[in-house]
């Protein structure tokens, strides 16, 4: 089944969206046979923005380490050095946290995304929203750790240097409409010299 994933595309991070990105991601919707949202919750947020074409669910997405325990963040800075990205730990409650390497050290993932990342575990997913390097990283990260087959299409991503004056058409994105494949991702070091 092809899904589509789209993290954070919702009014608290409007500054950074592309002003066409909503209107296209209902559009490239479309394509797919179901369509999930992973929206932020910490900006008071009590439901997601908007609501796409083929959505069968929205997962709330708790970011921070204020989630975690006292002993839970202790022991993430102990091993935050010696751990690999990728790297899960699992809490006693069932739900995660997993090593990224980005402008997030750590990924909570919550139970209800634990949830999602069950139920697409056989699917292939695409990843669009924002922002890249962080949270949309932290989801790729965290579904590539558990077993997803997950690519991210950078044509529907925004970032910290996009705002709602650029277009999605426009070349600011790295790979400006280029899906980038895992092994391009482990690369990135690479792609992202590529197209500075």
């Amino acid at each position: 089944m092809k899904v589509l994933v789209i993290v954070d595309v919702q009014k608290e991070f409007q500054k950074f969206i592309q002003h066409d990105l909503v209107d296209e991601l209902h559009n490239y919707a479309e394509n797919f046979d179901q369509v999930y949202q992973i929206w932020d919750t910490n900006k008071n947020s009590i439901s997601p923005t908007y609501k796409f074409p083929n959505e069968v669910e929205s997962v709330a997405k708790k970011f921070g380490k204020n989630h975690f325990s006292d002993k839970v963040k202790k022991y993430t800075n102990e091993i935050k050095n010696s751990t690999e990205e990728g790297t899960v730990l699992k809490l006693s409650d069932g739900s995660y946290v997993v090593r990224v390497d980005n402008n997030h050290d750590w990924f909570y993932v919550n139970n209800e995304i634990v949830n999602l990342i069950e139920d697409l575990k056989d699917d292939n997913v695409t990843l669009v929203g924002g922002a890249d390097n962080e949270c949309l990283e932290d989801v790729y990260v965290s579904f590539k750790s558990f077993g997803v087959n997950v690519q991210i299409n950078y044509k529907y991503v925004y970032s910290a240097k996009t705002s709602n004056k650029d277009s999605i058409h426009e070349s600011l994105n790295k790979n400006n409409s280029k899906i980038l494949k895992y092994k391009d991702y482990i690369n990135k070091n690479r792609i992202n010299n590529d197209y500075k």
